[in-house]
């Protein structure tokens, strides 16, 4: 069955000296043969290639090749093309001295587009802090997931607590700060207990 494509422009897919005019079809690169046949070391216009998937055709399924229309210098005409398993079985059944090297490259990038795209998180999933000013405007900010709320009554527990994970500098900085209070406390009682 014959389909119209268009080139994927980006990203650009490269194999050694072999940059690819990668098809998009499904949002998936497809690589076609003439040039799975450059990057695997033959030297014909898939021949070599097209002979090999003759020869094992029954092992490549409808999501791993297919016959389509592409424009050319001379015209639009049908290529065979590969989706990147179908090029890594092509590879599996070549027999050059670079074929090892192709395979590993394909699977490098099915890698890569099997990775799960890290999503934003939904507005639902997040905490909101509201405030309000002085005059009631309303101020809407998300929380951080490091960042918590507590009554500053609930600080002194929360320290002792030998479960609560706190970075020891941080304990150190509380201290100190504490420590700086307390001085200029006990300062100022000094002050007005010498007046």
């Amino acid at each position: 069955m014959s389909t119209s494509l268009a080139v994927r422009t980006s990203p650009p897919l490269a194999f050694q000296n072999v940059t690819f005019d990668a098809i998009d079809r499904n949002g998936h690169p497809w690589l076609r043969i003439h040039q799975i046949e450059g990057a695997l070391g033959y030297a014909g216009k898939g021949r070599a290639l097209q002979l090999i998937y003759s020869r094992h055709a029954a092992e490549f399924t409808d999501s791993m090749t297919a016959l389509v229309k592409l424009p050319t210098a001379g015209g639009e005409q049908e290529t065979r093309i590969f989706s990147l398993r179908g090029a890594h079985l092509l590879g599996m059944f070549a027999r050059t001295p670079i074929a090892a090297d192709f395979r590993r490259w394909v699977l490098d990038i099915l890698d890569k587009e099997a990775a799960p795209t890290p999503q934003p998180p939904s507005i639902i999933a997040r905490r909101w802090l509201t405030t309000f000013d002085h005059s009631g405007r309303e101020t809407v900010q998300p929380i951080e997931p490091e960042y918590f709320f507590l009554k500053i009554e609930e600080l002194p527990e929360l320290i002792r607590d030998v479960g609560f994970m706190i970075d020891g500098a941080l304990v150190i900085e509380v201290l100190h700060a504490c420590a700086d209070r307390l001085g200029g406390k006990l300062a100022g009682r000094a002050h007005r207990l010498s007046a």
